[in-house]
């Protein structure tokens, strides 16, 4: 978790650690998988924004405490992300649900349009995963953005490539 790799670093033999019960923190977060959940995930934006605040806003390095900031989050930046994410996820379903349905309902579950949909697969796999991607780099350099150690602010330019690049490491 969080608070353990936390309360587990050290730099300059100054440790950080995280403010707050964990089991409040435990609650808040089931409320925000909910708030996801009943809105279709057009909530998950402002959930990982709130989560983030929630962590990064309670961590502290010695007695220095780290301050986040929400005003200077890109929301709808955070958001566009999410949504181009949201729409080929959507679409993925809608699509191949019928055309599964099709299958089941002609029971023809092997047939020429196997391969058809197989064709389509790999396509929305690469377009869901590139979305992804881009949400998880724009929301990681939002939330940097908005973190704040005594005057001093951070800065992250990571890009899908470079979110990739972490993926496929083998070492």
């Amino acid at each position: 978790s969080f608070r353990y790799l936390v309360s587990h670093t050290t730099w300059r033999s100054i440790r950080f650690g995280l403010k707050g019960n964990p089991t409040e923190f435990a609650k808040f977060y089931w409320k925000q998988g909910l708030l996801q959940i009943v809105t279709l995930g057009f909530y998950t934006p402002n959930a990982d924004i709130k989560v983030a605040k929630e962590l990064w806003g309670n961590l502290h390095y010695g007695s220095i405490n780290f301050n986040f900031d929400d005003q200077h989050v890109a929301l709808d930046k955070i958001k566009k992300a999410f949504y181009i994410l949201w729409g080929i996820g959507i679409g993925f379903g809608v699509i191949f649900g019928v055309l599964f349905g099709q299958s089941i309902i002609s029971g023809n579950m092997v047939s020429e349009d196997s391969s058809f949909i197989s064709l389509l697969v790999f396509p929305f796999y690469i377009a869901l995963f590139l979305a992804a991607l881009n949400y998880r780099a724009t929301l990681l350099r939002e939330i940097v953005k908005a973190i704040d150690l005594e005057g001093v602010k951070f800065n992250l330019n990571i890009t899908m490539g470079g979110l990739f690049g972490l993926f496929s490491q083998t070492d």
